[in-house]
């Protein structure tokens, strides 16, 4: 899977979003999912995730998907930007999830290059933006 998802994008952060944006929808789906050391997460271990991602409504912007901790500043701040732009998103809190949970979410962000740095936010599984940035949101979400 990773191979193919590489083939799509032009670049890194494309891939990356793709594969977060896919990795995601196999949890929801309850697969088997491999991770970079070559390990596999049994469909019964993220099952639990789907009722955890949380589901913010608002104005149609497209796909967008927020990983962070609860517990992190920065997080807060993006999913507060998010909330008062009244946009539809999906909150991913990786304080609420298990170990195999957030290892699978974290290896996922890895692939773009990053090491633990939160937020990720991820746009129509074609652009991800690190960190708070908020003049990048607004823009992208135009």
């Amino acid at each position: 899977m990773r191979a193919i998802l590489w083939g799509i994008g032009s670049s890194t952060v494309p891939a990356c979003a793709l594969l977060l944006a896919a990795v995601l929808l196999l949890l929801l789906a309850g697969c088997t999912i491999l991770t970079s050391s070559g390990g596999a997460v049994p469909a019964q271990a993220p099952s639990g995730i789907q009722s955890r991602i949380v589901h913010v409504s608002g104005e149609d912007r497209g796909v967008l998907i927020l990983v962070g901790r609860s517990t992190c500043p920065w997080c807060m701040k993006d999913k507060s930007l998010l909330t008062n732009l009244s946009v539809d998103y999906f909150w991913i809190d990786l304080d609420s999830l298990n170990e195999t949970e957030t290892a699978v979410v974290m290896d996922s962000i890895r692939v773009c290059g990053q090491m633990n740095e939160l937020p990720v936010l991820v746009i129509n599984g074609q652009r991800c933006i690190i960190g708070y940035q908020e003049a990048k949101i607004r823009e992208a979400l135009g």
